[in-house]
């Protein structure tokens, strides 16, 4: 959702900063769960005119490992494998993946 609204701001010029935005010549770039979001955004938007990605991920097994304590605790911190990094996942991805699993299936969404 929060990329698609990014996509109706540029297209709609509602990013002052950005300036004059050719928006027939969008690309994505996106990397780990950036690039799954990149990938089953392109799938279903044509504005996005070129799609680069870096080790996306193909299941958000996420949900399966930890699930249930994600739920439990409204969030799930996660540590970034390269950098150690903290990154908190709240609960609105959590609902999104385990009651729409199918909007969120990577694979599916690369062969269309």
């Amino acid at each position: 959702a929060d990329l698609r609204a990014l996509l109706d701001a540029v297209e709609h010029g509602d990013i002052a900063a950005l300036g004059a935005i050719d928006g027939t010549r969008l690309g994505l770039l996106g990397h780990s769960r950036g690039a799954a979001v990149a990938l089953l955004a392109a799938a279903d938007d044509p504005r996005p005119r070129a799609l680069v990605t870096w080790a996306a991920l193909a299941r958000w097994r996420i949900v399966e490992q930890h699930g249930a304590l994600w739920r439990e605790q409204g969030y799930l911190e996660v540590a970034n494998s390269r950098t150690g990094q903290i990154m908190r996942l709240g609960r609105e991805l959590y609902e999104e993946l385990a009651l729409r699993p199918a909007e969120f299936d990577v694979p599916s969404a690369v062969r269309k």
